[in-house]
């Protein structure tokens, strides 16, 4: 059994490169579900070398999103987010310069700025859950201004969501009622779920 499995390997590998496996892999669709939890799988307790979540994200999306404006948003924050003491101290000034960017006005951002807050909230865990309401409105204005039409923007959204709620789940557990007092925002969240559901299939 374990000859014919190594022959298997070789012959794929012989017949189809590594290259043409990534090409074919990158190409295979999965549903959210799956796609949030292949994320929850490597989710770090610290960021590497001393740096922050937020940080090592704001930087990598740097490289990849070219928007002019999306580069003027990374030059403005770059200073306040070196450490997570400083993201602490200056996370309501991050918060709302990351909320006000969320419109569908400038679409090719809206993921971006999903990440980085998911990102902070893994910086500020408890800290973050005063933001909650705050996040929970934002995304309900962002469905209701025309991202409830748009299945790529209604992803975005429930994963970015999805990422938040994993990383304050220990905060949740530790204050049930506190995570109660959200749940009348959080039904509106609910109810698009609901309603989206359709096209997640």
């Amino acid at each position: 059994m374990c000859f014919l499995v190594t022959k298997f390997i070789h012959w794929t590998t012989v017949c189809f490169p590594y290259n043409y496996l990534r090409s074919f892999w990158s190409f295979f669709y999965k549903l959210p579900g799956p796609r949030i939890e292949d994320v929850f799988a490597f989710v770090l307790d610290k960021p590497p070398n001393g740096s922050t979540f937020f940080k090592d994200c704001l930087v990598e999306l740097r490289v990849c999103v070219l928007i002019k404006n999306f580069i003027s948003f990374f030059e403005d924050l770059l200073p306040y987010i070196q450490t997570r003491q400083s993201i602490v101290l200056y996370s309501e000034f991050i918060f709302s310069k990351l909320v006000s960017e969320l419109q569908m006005e400038a679409r090719f951002s809206i993921d971006p700025i999903l990440r980085l807050i998911a990102a902070l909230s893994r910086d500020l865990k408890d800290d973050f859950a005063p933001f909650l309401p705050r996040v929970v409105n934002s995304l309900v204005v962002l469905l209701n201004n025309g991202g409830q039409k748009d299945a790529e923007t209604i992803e975005q959204i429930f994963t970015s969501w999805s990422e938040i709620i994993e990383n304050l789940r220990f905060c949740f557990s530790r204050d049930i009622q506190g995570a109660l007092r959200n749940t009348p925002v959080t039904l509106s969240m609910k109810k698009y779920q609901d309603r989206c559901h359709v096209c997640w299939i």
